[in-house]
């Protein structure tokens, strides 16, 4: 599982940093386009458009899988052990089942509508940015199973306290 991890991490940091890099440039370009020679360019203004939607669908799967993503912790803190395993075990599954129900298959289905209707400035289509939804879901899952691996293996070790077994 770690070696699922690692691609996957090693996948959504790249296009994450590219994503970034490119929508910079763009932004830079549209700005001199704008203010220096007095002739906006509408193209670049499409392209960041739809490479921030990029970004936030994939640096949102790859925070997920980090388990850096914002969370409210202060029930979860309350527990300990075992018990505080089992809600975060909980809790990964409601997350991924908002991936399976909305991101992968609504997305999915959204995406596919979408693959006729053209964009006015860009000459694709309004599926190709919003593909990015369901693959979004997919990594969303292959998290959800690094994750889950990893709390099952944390749930089967021995509780300690202070450094000792419990029994």
């Amino acid at each position: 599982m770690n070696s699922i991890r690692k691609i996957l991490d090693k996948i959504l940091e790249v296009a994450c940093i590219l994503i970034f890099g490119i929508m910079t440039i763009l932004v830079v370009y549209q700005v001199v386009t704008r203010y220096v020679f007095q002739s906006p360019s509408s193209w670049s203004e499409s392209v960041v458009t739809y490479g921030f939607i990029w970004l936030a669908m994939l640096g949102g799967a790859y925070v997920f899988g980090k388990r850096d993503h914002m969370a409210m912790t202060f029930v979860l803190d309350k527990f300990h052990g075992r018990v505080k395993t089992i809600i975060e075990m909980i809790n990964e599954l409601i997350i991924v089942l908002f991936g399976i129900g909305v991101l992968l298959i609504g997305g999915y289905a959204g995406a596919m509508k979408q693959m006729t209707q053209a964009d006015s400035i860009l000459p694709i289509t309004m599926g190709v940015i919003y593909i990015a939804i369901p693959i979004a879901g997919v990594a969303m899952i292959l998290y959800f199973l690094c994750n889950e691996y990893d709390l099952i293996k944390k749930l089967n070790q021995p509780e300690t306290e202070g450094g000792k077994e419990m029994e």
